[in-house]
């Protein structure tokens, strides 16, 4: 009998491993990465510290990991089907528990985070149109503006000959109670064609706050964006411009109105080995005076790890290919590292500077290039600074300063192309920080802080 049961089973596993239903194509991509920083005087943590507290000037490092495997099961050219999974450390030794917690001491941690799980398939019969369906990543021009994972649905039409790409995207960001319309949607296009050696383009994306849970009534703001990308004779260049408005509807308070804008460029010149280039961005910052908001502004729950970050190390935490990582050493992506005056119910803080910026980096041996950069760093915030605290006498709460200057920012990086798969990168940051960056000691004086410094590290193998 149990002869017989066993031959049954053995005879059913090579049937079902060899029938057709069960001829997918697995692929694995992903990689794991070690990063590390050492840095003075760069707040790390949320909240607004005040140079009394006792970690205001102190020099600070840590370790971290991140690793990512995403798994692809195609069926066809037309289907195919993705499981895509995150690990995390924040830093070495982490007191904390599960998830971004892998490098607790005694590991097993239960932390494999689920990043994406979708369906992507071609709109038969043959059409110029793919969907993908479920657990996806919204991007919408990095650098300046969208890079989020979350539930929805998204289309690729290519319309032929002439090249143009229109996408479609519909993201459900929050559900409250199913009895209520306390939910949050987003509700997004965007159109590209190529134009010769160009690429010209435009987005616009709108986000429906309805009945917002204890904080409105309801919301309605909205983005449209143009951008390009390409080649001008022997010159690469990429170019941003965005434009925010809306209105938040308090419940129990004044409404909130918003306008705002972003611009970004960045324009390269390669001879032989030797890359050179400049690039600016300007920000509008908020007018602390008003009680509408007119800083650039993103949409809720932007990025956890904004592409922009690598242009330069000191400000926007990451750059010569050292992010990308868990969490950085910065001024931008949170509350403000000094502080700042992020836009309400964003949960953002992009708004606020500009800088200049000149750079370039030599390919020295196949395995290393170096770079460098020098950048100037402005503050737009009105009425007050966009990191700094600072106030004036008397000193209320509504004093600030009105300060113009954040610094200028000097960075070194070198890439160190190990085995090709195995990559390590340093950076190194100094910022002569300007009088845009002083704080109050919340009591009767301002403080000026010491120059801000980093080195980030990040050690990549990719597969």
């Amino acid at each position: 009998m149990k002869k017989g049961l066993f031959l049954v089973m053995i005879i059913g596993l090579t049937l079902a491993l060899g029938a057709p239903a069960m001829a997918i194509d697995w692929s694995a991509t992903g990689f794991i990465r070690m990063g590390t920083a050492y840095y003075k005087n760069i707040r790390h943590e949320w909240g607004v510290p005040l140079p009394v507290w006792d970690d205001w000037n102190d020099e600070n490092a840590w370790v971290q990991t991140r690793a990512r495997l995403q798994l692809t099961a195609r069926a066809s050219e037309d289907l195919y089907g993705v499981f895509f999974f995150e690990m995390d450390s924040r830093q070495w030794g982490e007191a904390g528990a599960g998830g971004n917690s892998i490098g607790a001491w005694g590991t097993d941690q239960v932390a494999v985070e689920v990043k994406h799980v979708y369906i992507d398939f071609r709109v038969p019969p043959k059409l110029p149109v793919w969907l993908r369906v479920g657990i996806q990543r919204i991007t919408l021009r990095d650098k300046v503006f969208m890079a989020r994972d979350g539930a929805g649905v998204t289309a690729r039409i290519k319309i032929d000959p002439i090249g143009l790409s229109i996408n479609p995207m519909w993201f459900k960001t929050f559900e409250g109670n199913v009895w209520r319309a306390d939910d949050r949607d987003i509700y997004a296009v965007d159109a590209n064609l190529p134009v010769g050696p160009v690429k010209l383009g435009t987005y616009f994306l709108w986000q429906e706050n309805r009945e917002w849970p204890t904080i409105a009534d309801d919301g309605h703001l909205w983005w449209i964006g143009a951008y390009s990308d390409g080649k001008i004779g022997p010159v690469n260049y990429n170019f941003d411009f965005v434009y925010n408005d809306g209105t938040i509807n308090f419940a129990a308070a004044p409404d909130v109105d918003f306008g705002g804008w972003l611009m970004r460029v960045v324009a390269s010149y390669t001879w032989n080995n030797l890359n050179v280039g400049a690039g600016g961005w300007y920000s509008s910052g908020d007018d602390v005076s008003s009680t509408d908001y007119e800083g650039f502004a993103l949409p809720l729950g932007r990025s956890e790890t904004p592409a922009s970050n690598d242009d330069i190390l000191i400000l926007m935490g990451d750059w010569f290919g050292t992010g990308g990582m868990t969490t950085g050493p910065s001024f931008v992506g949170s509350t403000g590292q000094y502080g700042g005056l992020s836009a309400p119910l964003t949960g953002a803080q992009f708004g606020g500077f500009w800088y200049v910026r000149a750079f370039a980096n030599y390919q020295l041996f196949k395995w290393l290039k170096i770079g460098a950069q020098i950048a100037y760093i402005g503050d737009t915030t009105e009425d007050g600074d966009t990191f700094g605290t600072a106030r004036v006498a008397p000193f209320g709460a509504t004093n600030l300063e009105d300060n113009d200057e954040i610094g200028w920012e000097f960075d070194i990086g070198a890439s160190i192309k190990i085995y090709k798969n195995l990559t390590y990168n340093l950076a190194f940051g100094y910022l002569i920080a300007g009088n845009a960056l002083d704080q109050w000691d919340g009591v009767l004086s301002n403080t000026s802080p010491t120059d801000p410094w980093a080195f980030i590290t990040r050690l990549e193998y990719k597969f």
